[in-house]
């Protein structure tokens, strides 16, 4: 003897999701609630529009489904407790521009840097009568609040508390949690449970809840902004011209910097570097790491910050050497090396030698942001040792990795070099390098075997680390002519020829990439820049998708190549953050 079986087919037979009734014999009713009345409400009460059943009374729950869980969904009371992953970016930016970062403040109105959790209504409508949710978390719990409205719930509160549980009763209407960050790339898990009203739990969440690491900008993204600064020095040396070609170039993303404002210091690549954090609910943090160099641009950070940017600073101001300056610090463009994924690319700084390091504190910091593993090279041969004198990184949208490596290379200058007439005539190599002709530079009998050892010893080998470090093969490489002389006062090296790969990259979005070149004087008439080997062959060299007018030689002589740097030491650009999301594209190279 059988009767509805609970199990919403209709046809009888026993099941173990629902309840079994017992009694004299009874028929599937066909419609599909399994009580058998025929109704399809699975109530189990007398049915005039199908069979009905006699017998001891049923039992049914009422919802229709046929499952005896009364929730209407058929699924035997199965409860959908599904929370999204947060993934945000630190509050360490100053908004109301009052001096502080603003995790260090009380929320007002301007903060927009939180992530949201979201418990909906419907969720929070399984919790049983007298039942309650708790949220526990655990991990970097000083870097993160939970905020309930104006009340720190979570984690670190406003007198730097660790609060590791909260619970609360649903009301029936959605309950929204506000997420802060205050440092970067911390972590914690979430776990949420919905208890009955005997703290029984029924069931249980737990998801990550991290602060984007910071994500150091490489050269294939879109240029946004740019900045030089203007200068005329005393006597009359002046950027003058490398002024006007950014301006004619970028219009209204470029900005000229005061040259008197800033105590006529040019190099603001070595100052700062922009770097960004992006979220999981589209937010954008833009960040300025400002160096502990502190020269006369030291308050640039700070000036153009107006809210915008998060400026922090890793190491002791003035406690710097070359190497803590930011034409120091460089990054690959996303690749492939020994069979790993970098989507944001590697970064890489020189190693310059005792006496020449990097600031330990802002080193270990880079290294512990894991996405962009760092590599280091050897500087130790260069007066001021920085990775951008030699090698630089430019797009090529039409190659299969999308860039190329543009490299110093002594034997490409030789060849080019010897390939000029002998009395060709250098004002420029005259008037600050002592060097009238093109044979005078050949016939150096020391300045010949400086680069040629520079290049088997030095140059080569990088080179070499380059290719393994980021998975590059030889048609990734464009090898640039270059020469080095001896540096004044000592026996390191300094560009000879102005260093071409120590270049900026300017891609604006919707217009051709621009790459802002240092011209490199190689010629008897300084105005003629069509006249000049070195500029054709380079132009020769670039990738087609390069024209002629897409690679502009700047005159940086007098005040940046006289003064040990090149055209990337004296400029910057704000890039747009990389869309990738580095929660799934470079969750195995984090921890």
């Amino acid at each position: 003897s059988t009767t509805g079986d609970g199990d919403g087919d209709g046809d009888g037979d026993p099941s173990t999701t629902g309840p079994i009734t017992t009694g004299p014999i009874t028929t599937g009713d066909g419609d599909g609630d399994g009580d058998g009345d025929g109704d399809g409400d699975g109530d189990g009460d007398p049915s005039t529009t199908g069979p009905i059943t006699t017998g001891a009374p049923t039992t049914g729950d009422g919802d229709g489904d046929g499952d005896g869980d009364g929730d209407g969904d058929g699924d035997g009371d199965q409860i959908t407790w599904d929370f999204p992953p947060i993934y945000g970016v630190t509050n360490r930016d100053d908004d109301d521009q009052q001096g502080t970062i603003d995790f260090n403040n009380f929320p007002f109105l301007e903060d927009d840097d939180f992530s949201t959790l979201v418990m909906d209504a419907a969720t929070l409508a399984q919790v049983p009568a007298g039942g309650s949710v708790e949220l526990t978390m655990t991990g970097d719990l000083s870097d993160i609040r939970v905020w309930d409205g104006q009340s720190v719930v979570l984690a670190r509160d406003e007198d730097a508390n660790i609060l590791t549980t909260f619970s609360f009763t649903p009301t029936g209407d959605d309950v929204v949690f506000d997420i802060e960050f205050g440092e970067y790339f911390a972590k914690a898990a979430l776990t949420l449970r919905m208890l009955d009203a005997g703290d029984v739990e029924l069931a249980s969440a737990t998801i990550p809840v991290e602060a984007s690491p910071l994500i150091l900008n490489h050269h294939l993204q879109p240029a946004e902004a740019l900045w030089v600064v203007a200068v005329t020095f005393n006597g009359g040396v002046n950027n003058n011209s490398m002024v006007a070609d950014f301006q004619n170039e970028f219009g209204a993303e470029y900005t000229s910097a005061s040259g008197s404002t800033y105590f006529g210091d040019v190099w603001i690549q070595d100052e700062i570097e922009f770097a960004t954090q992006i979220g999981n609910q589209s937010q954008r943090q833009d960040v300025i790491i400002d160096s502990i160099r502190d020269r006369g641009l030291d308050d640039f950070a700070e000036d153009i910050q107006g809210g915008l940017y998060a400026v922090d600073t890793w190491g002791t101001p003035g406690t710097d050497s070359s190497c803590d300056s930011f034409g120091n610090l460089e990054i690959s463009p996303p690749l492939t090396a020994n069979g790993i994924d970098y989507p944001f690319g590697r970064i890489y700084w020189g190693n310059g030698g005792s006496g020449c390091q990097m600031t330990p504190t802002l080193r270990n910091f880079l290294i512990a942001q894991q996405v962009q593993a760092p590599v280091e090279v050897d500087t130790s041969w260069l007066c001021v040792g920085h990775a951008d004198e030699f090698a630089s990184f430019i797009p090529d949208p039409n190659s299969p990795k999308g860039f190329k490596l543009l490299f110093a290379d002594v034997d490409e200058a030789w060849t080019l070099l010897q390939s000029m007439p002998g009395n060709t005539s250098l004002p420029r190599y005259s008037d600050t390098h002592s060097y009238s002709t093109v044979n005078s530079i050949l016939n150096d009998a020391e300045l010949v075997n400086r680069n040629n050892n520079l290049q088997a010893n030095t140059l080569d080998p990088i080179l070499l680390q380059m290719k393994a470090d980021f998975g590059l093969d030889d048609t990734d490489i464009i090898l640039i002519p270059s020469l080095f002389e001896r540096c004044s006062g000592n026996s390191y090296n300094v560009a000879l020829i102005p260093g071409m790969p120590n270049l900026i990259v300017g891609n604006e979005p919707g217009e051709p990439i621009k790459l802002m070149v240092p011209d490199p004087f190689m010629r008897s008439n300084a105005s003629d820049q069509s006249s000049d080997p070195f500029i054709a062959d380079f132009r020769n060299r670039m990738p087609a998708s390069y024209g002629t007018d897409d690679v502009i030689f700047t005159d940086d002589w007098y005040v940046y190549h006289a003064g040990l740097g090149e055209v990337h030491c004296g400029t910057n650009v704000r890039r747009t953050p990389s869309t990738t999301t580095w929660w799934d594209t470079a969750d195995h190279l984090t921890n």
